[in-house]
């Protein structure tokens, strides 16, 4: 009976190394067509943008469709706003009741897209040396004068650590978001469309004073939308941490800041001063991006009924980077340089 029972644990223990050793050529063979499949995407280096002045510039990420954006390799899409929902705030009485629906369709579209690597933070301000890496006709915008009109472009720079430590400077991946404001958000006459245009209108003072009606309404929610790569149990908290949920900032300079200049606003979103923990959790998870879809979008807190529904004002997802292949940005005596 021992020899029985010995001979087949030997069995069971042959077929387990053999479904084991199966499993493993399998996802060996799939990284294989992944890195295949990423290598060809890449070679389509074609512009993003559709106006006139920029169809000269090359983005590096490839723009594609919303329903080709979970499968995509080394490109970017609209924000997925409704599948699944983003739910926001929408009252009444939100402070007691706590109550959230589906958000609608964003107040602004997504015009641009790009994510650079960089050996330091670099905050954008539409400066002359900066004008390697911006998209023109939003770079020529600057040049306006000043004006109590509506900016032209909102421009949304955030900055994510790719260094561990607790230090506030270091190598980062510059996720870079542009939207073009329509004429008709002057007439919109919805509540998120009226603090969307408030805030835009105040946004040459930064918003920066404790006392400032906008110093703590603007949020950033962070989405992973779809992963072929099961993550470890440090990684996993640290999704949870973020994950769909709003996080309030706020424009001190020390979170980033808010700057107007000409025609553009600039936000500047600075992760790297989270500190050691969470420095940690974006450095492990940024060479993993090549198999998630991570999605940006944006909201301003609603706080009175008057105030309500809360509405995203724009967003963009981002389809599984190489960070490795993305272009460097480089700071040097003349400015920031843009390099492949």
């Amino acid at each position: 009976m021992k020899d029985l029972f010995v001979g087949v644990l030997l069995v069971h223990g042959a077929v387990l190394v053999a479904v084991i050793l199966q499993a493993a050529r399998v996802a060996a063979a799939l990284c294989r067509r992944a890195d295949e499949i990423m290598r060809a995407q890449m070679v389509d280096t074609s512009p993003c943008i559709e106006l006139a002045e920029d169809r000269q510039t090359t983005f590096q990420l490839r723009r594609v469709e919303r329903h080709k954006a979970l499968e995509a390799v080394h490109a970017w899409s609209g924000p997925h706003w409704d599948l699944p929902p983003v739910s926001l705030r929408c009252g009444p009485d939100y402070p007691k009741h706590k109550l959230k629906r589906p958000t609608g369709e964003p107040l602004l579209c997504c015009t641009a897209a790009e994510a650079f690597r960089t050996d330091c933070k670099i905050f954008s301000e539409g400066i002359k040396t900066h004008s390697s890496y911006l998209l023109p006709s939003c770079y020529h915008a600057t040049a306006a004068s000043a004006s109590t009109s509506l900016p032209k472009w909102l421009v949304i720079s955030a900055l994510m650590p790719t260094y561990t430590g607790s230090a506030a400077d270091g190598p980062c991946i510059k996720w870079m978001l542009y939207f073009e404001i329509p004429t008709s958000l002057e007439s919109d006459a919805s509540a998120a469309g009226a603090l969307l245009r408030d805030f835009l209108l105040g946004s040459a003072s930064g918003h920066s004073d404790s006392a400032s009606y906008f110093y703590d309404r603007f949020k950033v929610i962070v989405r992973q939308l779809a992963s072929n790569e099961p993550l470890g149990p440090f990684l996993k908290r640290a999704v949870r941490w973020f994950d769909g949920k709003p996080m309030l900032w706020r424009w001190f300079g020390v979170w980033g800041n808010c700057i107007r200049n000409g025609d553009v606003t600039f936000l500047n979103l600075d992760f790297c001063t989270g500190g050691r923990l969470k420095n940690q959790a974006f450095a492990r998870g940024a060479p993993k991006l090549r198999n998630f879809v991570v999605e940006f979008s944006f909201t301003l807190e609603a706080r009175t009924d008057a105030e309500m529904p809360e509405r995203l004002i724009g967003g963009a997802s981002f389809c599984r980077l190489n960070i490795f292949a993305l272009p460097k940005l480089v700071v040097d005596s003349q400015g920031v340089r843009r390099k492949q």
